[in-house]
């Protein structure tokens, strides 16, 4: 009996949150990516019911065009709050180094060579409970590790979710 109950209860929850985006793209400013123009993708790994304050966890990548003297790949985990349209966004995760060059092949400020890199930053979202239309924007700081330094960051992105 008691796994009947349960089972009805996670059926109802999904009922609930089944009006979510799964999945969204956005074209960004600035950001993790540590780049003046990136792409980012996100997929929801986590709804929250709509009687929760919790909106939903989602993991994001990206790639943006270099303006250092390296590249990075963020892997993020995005925590959105408040149902609705307008969210409250907390994201955590790594800047992964992809790619370094020396001094001379430079484009721009030099950073060291440090492969794996925390990020966290905290921002606003528009959102509709059903998808379309994104507005994003986020401050944030990564911490060099191999030098440790903070570099921080503002990123404003347009999108969509589905």
């Amino acid at each position: 009996m008691h796994k009947i109950v349960v089972v009805a209860f996670l059926f109802m929850a999904r009922i609930q949150c089944e009006a979510q985006p799964d999945w969204g793209i956005q074209l960004g400013l600035g950001g993790m990516s540590v780049s003046w123009f990136a792409i980012h993708v996100e997929v929801t790994v986590l709804k929250f019911d709509s009687t929760s304050t919790h909106q939903s966890l989602r993991f994001a990548s990206g790639y943006g065009l270099r303006i250092t003297n390296a590249s990075y790949l963020p892997l993020e985990l995005h925590y959105l709050a408040f149902h609705g349209s307008d969210h409250l966004e907390a994201i955590a995760g790594v800047n992964v180094q992809t790619e370094w060059y020396s001094a001379e092949q430079s484009i721009g400020k030099e950073f060291p060579r440090s492969p794996i890199n925390p990020i966290a930053a905290f921002g606003y979202r528009y959102e509709k409970p059903t998808g379309g239309f994104v507005f994003r924007i986020a401050a944030g700081s990564m911490l060099l590790a191999a030098d440790p330094q903070f570099l921080h960051f503002l990123a404003v992105g347009l999108g969509a979710s589905f």
